[in-house]
């Protein structure tokens, strides 16, 4: 079972969401370039474990605190990238990511999806991959399944850093 946030029942999503929907099938799954972030603190915990039915899940294990990694990628049909850096992601650290790993790898025609994070909403952005001959279409709000590499990001995450998940 997944939870989804309500607010994408709400009209006026329901609608930007069949718009969305409607619009990818008119594109070129090919020139569609998606793009996300994700977090991974190493040494932490996983917030849920397993017991028999009926018993209660308890664990004893070292209290661990480790230092955040934010990872940033973009993923199309056989290409990509993920970079990691330390820390939060900001508006001046995904402005860098655009600039220097995103933008210079974009072809006229590609198309960029993102979700509506509020770090993605500055004109420069959309100036850098226009530039390129791209074009940038958001993601309808609270729709993470339409982003291709939402999937991704476990698996990235277990091969960059295998040890952050401890048994």
């Amino acid at each position: 079972k997944s939870i989804r946030a309500v607010q994408r029942l709400r009209p006026d999503v329901v609608a930007e969401r069949e718009v969305f929907a409607e619009w990818q099938k008119t594109v070129d799954g090919a020139r569609v370039v998606c793009v996300d972030e994700s977090g991974i603190v190493i040494g932490a915990r996983l917030g849920y474990g397993y017991a028999p039915r009926g018993e209660r899940c308890v664990e004893h294990a070292p209290y661990r605190k480790g230092k955040r990694t934010n990872l940033l990628g973009w993923i199309g049909l056989g290409r990509g990238a993920v970079i990691a850096v330390q820390g939060y992601v900001d508006g001046d650290v995904f402005e860098m990511f655009v600039r220097e790993h995103l933008a210079p790898s974009l072809e006229p025609g590609d198309i960029v999806v993102w979700d509506n994070h509020s770090i993605h909403k500055r004109p420069v952005l959309r100036e850098m991959i226009e530039a390129r001959g791209a074009r940038l279409v958001p993601q309808p709000r609270y729709s993470p399944e339409f982003n291709t590499s939402e999937p991704m990001w476990s698996k990235v995450i277990r091969t960059l850093s295998p040890s952050i998940f401890i048994s």
